[in-house]
């Protein structure tokens, strides 16, 4: 995911995530992922949020991008889980699935 998300960052002109950089993002192989969420029902109020928190937002993401790109960043949600290990290796898609 972290991988994807740099090139994105790279081709639109800003600097990809280093992990070894202070507050930058630290990612994780796509096999790691164990959560992902959809989260389209609520990624408007949630875009609606991150305007209250501007210099956040542009720290994060793409200031040239569209208002639909913004929107459709955080449509999505995705988590490690750290403990227990996952069984299978199956990507839940809720949070609270299988408690």
């Amino acid at each position: 995911m972290i991988e994807r998300w740099n090139q994105r960052r790279v081709k639109a002109g800003l600097t990809a995530w280093d992990p070894d950089t202070v507050y930058h993002l630290r990612g994780v192989p796509d096999e790691r992922i164990d959560i992902d969420i959809d989260t389209t029902g609520v990624a408007l109020l949630v875009r609606r949020a991150m305007q209250q928190h501007r210099t956040q937002w542009n720290d994060m993401n793409n200031p040239e991008a569209t208002e639909e790109q913004r929107v459709k960043s955080v449509s999505r949600e995705t988590q490690v889980i750290a403990w227990p290990p996952v069984r299978s290796g199956r990507v839940l898609t809720d949070v609270f699935e299988d408690l």
